[in-house]
């Protein structure tokens, strides 16, 4: 198969990989637009088959015997969904589950109790407060700046659940990505010549002075029940407190949040969480910048972003595609349309029936299946 671009793409080598699903032709006509439904399913190439779907309760897989990759590890998969976490951890304490992927390693390990092994790892990811550039009071830099100096990273770690779930982070795109660009040394270069905010109260009720609300305002926002969202988003509103800026916080279910984001009904300021589903520098801006992202919470797409984030396509060299994305990153750290807090850490529990080694990409995560083996007895 031969695949022509219209323009050069730097990060296309990795889109296979999370964009290249390959679904059988005839299946797909037969069932416009119903295919993947619970009562239709799909035709694909992947290891497993999807044999039944049930949105609100399980899922079940069986081994795909014609699967071009050679012999399935497991037969039989059937994912399970839970409404807690605490009744995920009361199932793996039963043995009626083997796998999770808990939000908080340690809290869930505790529930489980079971013996079984606990891993976690840090794929690229950010975890941010992003606010509305094209909508009062947040199209007032000073404003942003104020947001952004007011925030504690290591009070925010803790309301997230301690230095165990989260690494400090400031930047758009992380540093593990840059690096994929440059030394090193190259890499701090561009992140020492960025703009900062440091957690300063003072600074932060200054900037609030110099803008059009030197006396505060009332903001609203919307969060999920998604792990430790609801206790960080609160911690925030604590936070913003402290320099006169009310947050009132509607917490809501993961549809109706994500029904919200969707129609862009959050609220002017959000927090939330992206992962990289490409270890490309590209992915975060193509996700969170520019007038082509569905994503852009911020509403944040001056030309120039768009400019630069062509040319880091484009260009093939790796240090003008470095000096590309440090500039973006600057402009970025200058308008403030979002305040990045932290990466996150992501948690598996394997019971002591199998082993799977911790991964150390996003992407890997949507194969663990494959890498997922039973102990001998």
């Amino acid at each position: 198969m031969v695949v022509k671009l219209k323009q050069p793409d730097a990060g296309w080598k990795y889109t296979p990989s999370y964009e290249g699903v390959i679904f059988e032709k005839s299946f797909a006509e037969a069932h416009q637009g119903t295919m993947g439904n619970p009562g239709v399913l799909i035709q694909a190439t992947g290891p497993w088959q999807l044999t039944s779907y049930d949105s609100t309760r399980t899922m079940e897989l069986t081994a795909n015997p014609h699967w071009w990759g050679g012999k399935v590890p497991i037969q039989h998969i059937t994912v399970k969904y839970f409404s807690t976490e605490t009744s995920m951890a009361l199932a793996m304490r039963s043995g009626e589950i083997d796998l999770a992927f808990p939000s908080n390693g340690k809290t869930f390990e505790a529930a489980a109790g079971t013996g079984a092994t606990l891993t976690s790892w840090s794929p690229p990811s950010i975890y941010f407060v992003s606010m509305n550039v094209k909508a009062a009071p947040f199209d007032d830099i000073h404003v942003r700046r104020a947001v952004a100096y007011a925030l504690n990273r290591t009070d925010l770690i803790a309301a997230n659940g301690g230095a165990l779930t989260a690494t400090p982070q400031s930047t758009l795109i992380p540093p593990s990505q840059l690096q994929t660009l440059g030394t090193q040394t190259e890499v701090n270069a561009v992140l020492n010549g960025l703009p900062q905010y440091p957690f300063d109260l003072a600074r932060a009720k200054q900037e609030l002075a110099q803008s059009k609300y030197p006396h505060g305002f009332t903001a609203k926002t919307e969060i999920d029940n998604f792990g430790n969202d609801v206790e960080v988003i609160q911690a925030i509103g604590a936070e913003l407190q402290k320099i006169g800026i009310s947050l009132q916080i509607s917490q809501v279910s993961s549809a109706q949040w994500s029904k919200d984001f969707t129609n862009g009904n959050l609220g002017g300021i959000a927090y939330t969480a992206f992962y990289a589903a490409s270890p490309d520098p590209s992915i975060f801006p193509s996700y969170l910048l520019g007038n082509a992202s569905t994503y852009n919470m911020s509403r944040y797409a001056p030309s120039s972003i768009d400019t630069l984030m062509e040319s880091g396509l484009a260009d093939s060299a790796p240090a003008q595609r470095l000096a590309d994305y440090g500039q973006l990153l600057k402009n970025v750290a200058t308008d403030l349309p979002y305040v990045v807090l932290f990466a996150g850490h992501n948690y598996t529990e394997v019971s002591t029936k199998y082993t799977l080694p911790p991964f150390s990409v996003y992407p890997a995560f949507s194969s663990w299946a494959l890498h997922l083996k039973e102990k001998a007895s």
